[in-house]
């Protein structure tokens, strides 16, 4: 790759994918090591830090290492899942088992605005080794120009991270059967509509210190169940 003082998107040729998350864990007496790569994409190398990116495909593929470490990155291994996302950089990769399925689950998450927030979706490692996506159910917010929060029609199929950025996965609270999202004085960026969409007449939302997203396990998908208003 080449570029000048102003930046540029520049094309890359990768002949070895580029790991940008990772999570090692054991089954008995062997590691397993689920590696998250970029397959082939842009660099955007942008003066503004915040605006640097790679982007175009990325994929997730587990691998076996007797002793723990990764001692050969190109070895074979379970490949699945590959989607078009863009990142700074790499990330952490945060695994938790959110719905009680004995499953690992994580969410890649998306920058959508400087100011507004990230989105997010929901993956699982599967027994056979591949990652599949679970569904988000009945979130119709979505980040809008400005640092503003728009709701749609219809639902997006993510969830929403309202003005907090996560760098690529989200080390999100888990509940019960599911998980939440927190935000932190959720109407103070002066929008009419605010972030808040179910029963929004119930209390005095604008003195609300704190707004609580709550993504409940219905058998099939992760679904907004409760939007919870925290005062002071």
């Amino acid at each position: 790759m080449s570029g000048d003082d102003k930046g540029e998107m520049l094309e890359f040729d990768i002949r070895n994918p580029i790991v940008f998350a990772s999570y090692t864990f054991d089954e008995g007496d062997s590691y397993y090591t689920l590696l998250f790569e970029c397959i082939n994409g842009t660099y955007d190398s942008s003066n503004s830090l915040w605006n640097r990116q790679w982007s175009r495909t990325f994929r997730f593929r587990l691998i076996q290492s007797e002793l723990g470490v990764n001692l050969e990155p190109y070895q074979e291994g379970v490949v699945s899942c590959e989607l078009q996302q863009a990142f700074a950089g790499p990330f952490q990769l945060y695994v938790k088992d959110y719905n009680g399925d004995g499953l690992m689950e994580f969410a890649i998450t998306q920058t959508e605005s400087a100011s507004a927030g990230d989105t997010g979706r929901m993956f699982a490692l599967q027994k056979d080794g591949t990652v599949t996506e679970i569904p988000i159910k009945n979130d119709r917010r979505y980040v809008s120009g400005f640092g503003l929060i728009g709701i749609h029609d219809r639902e997006t199929g993510v969830f929403l991270i309202p003005y907090r950025h996560t760098e690529g996965s989200a080390d999100l609270e888990q509940i019960e059967h599911g998980f939440l999202v927190r935000t932190e004085e959720p109407f103070s960026r002066g929008s009419d509509s605010g972030i808040y969409f179910m029963g929004e007449t119930d209390g005095d939302i604008r003195n609300a210190a704190a707004l609580e997203d709550i993504y409940l396990w219905d058998g099939t998908s992760f679904v907004l169940t409760e939007q919870r208003l925290i005062y002071d």
